[in-house]
């Protein structure tokens, strides 16, 4: 996981059986549903985030959860 506050981006890296996840195993969620897909989050200025945003990564052994991420409401 790697964060650019300025930038206003979360960006996730990781592997399934060796290799790296697809981009469209990944999956970010706020307020119960999903805004966006892909390893990189641009949330700057996206109406859809709530107060958190956390992570779905699908890959051959089944789903990881990343622990909710919170924001300020000046995100």
């Amino acid at each position: 996981v790697s964060h650019d506050g300025d930038a206003g981006v979360i960006t996730l890296a990781a592997m399934s059986g060796g290799r790296p996840l697809p981009e469209d195993r990944y999956r970010w969620i706020s307020n119960g549903r999903v805004i966006e897909t892909g390893p990189r989050l641009a949330y700057k200025g996206m109406s859809e985030l709530g107060n958190y945003v956390r992570a779905e990564l699908t890959g051959n052994g089944g789903t990881t959860f990343t622990n909710p991420m919170g924001f300020d409401s000046d995100k």
